[in-house]
């Protein structure tokens, strides 16, 4: 059994092998602005949980203190 490279096994193998590329490029960015994405989010959300601990130190609370509430 002889194996091909993808251009000599497609006919016209080039222009797939770009269309190819493009779309795992494209795949690539979607996936890496998915994760800054999550990756923003989950650090938004840290820092609001920091202000809202100070917010209810300043207060003289505890979060199982409004938990209780």
């Amino acid at each position: 059994m002889t194996i091909q490279t993808p251009t000599a096994a497609a006919p016209a193998g080039a222009p797939i092998l770009r269309a190819t590329r493009r779309w795992l490029r494209a795949r690539l960015a979607a996936l890496l602005r998915a994760a800054m994405e999550r990756d923003a989010r989950h650090r938004a959300e840290r820092q609001l949980a920091r202000m809202e601990d100070h917010l209810l130190r300043d207060i003289g609370l505890t979060r199982d203190d409004v938990r209780r509430l």
